[in-house]
């Protein structure tokens, strides 16, 4: 029996060290692929949002002109009422 132990040692000790190999592997394998994750989301992200923000900005623009013009008019009525009154 103490023979059989002699070798069992030596075995369980080399099958522990490829296994701790082994996991470390798929370990750093498991954060090269989140990191990658992570840059590919953030990339599509930053372009997503310059693209809306071109978007919004054009928008806004021509809602811009438009408000502008709106109120313009409405000044315009505002100070024509307030010549009648004087009249």
């Amino acid at each position: 029996m103490k023979k059989k132990e002699i070798y069992l040692l030596p075995t369980f000790i080399i099958a522990f060290f490829l296994v701790s190999i082994f996991t470390t592997s798929c370990i750093d394998e498991i954060e090269e692929q989140e990191a990658i994750f992570e840059h590919t989301v953030d990339t599509t992200y930053r372009n997503q949002v310059k693209i809306l923000n071109k978007e919004l900005d054009s928008i806004c623009n021509a809602q811009k002109d438009s408000l502008v013009e709106s109120n313009i008019d409405s000044i315009k009525r505002v100070r024509l009422k307030e010549i009648e009154k004087l009249k």
